[in-house]
């Protein structure tokens, strides 16, 4: 992305683009591909609710599979030590400090309520 429209305001080791700026006509519209004000709790409960969605998606392969992984994201909220649970699903700092989740969340908060 590369134009005088767009400017990048997030990636990561996965994704050069996680979160864009895009001024057009007089507009603005930030977008991110995550939503950076879900917390391991929420998700979990949003797993648990989609649970048919998430099964026919191939996600998972059972609902006894999901209900671990959402408890595991329950622990996780708890104790953001739980080492094993990091590991096992790829969770780093990224995800676990908020200060760094939340980035763009409060830099669009700062900018549109300076």
């Amino acid at each position: 992305v590369n134009n005088s429209c767009t400017q990048i305001l997030a990636m990561n080791e996965f994704s050069g683009i996680q979160a864009v700026a895009v001024n057009f006509k007089g507009g603005e519209f930030w977008a991110t591909q995550y939503h950076p004000e879900y917390n391991f709790l929420e998700m979990a409960y949003l797993l648990k609710a989609r649970v048919e969605k998430m099964l026919a998606s191939g996600f998972f392969d059972s609902a006894s599979e999901l209900d671990e992984y959402s408890e595991n994201l329950v622990k996780v909220q708890h104790n953001r030590d739980c080492k094993n649970l990091n590991w096992k699903y790829g969770i780093d700092e990224t995800i676990l400090d908020d200060s760094v989740k939340e980035v763009e969340l409060f830099a669009w908060v700062k900018h549109f309520f300076r």
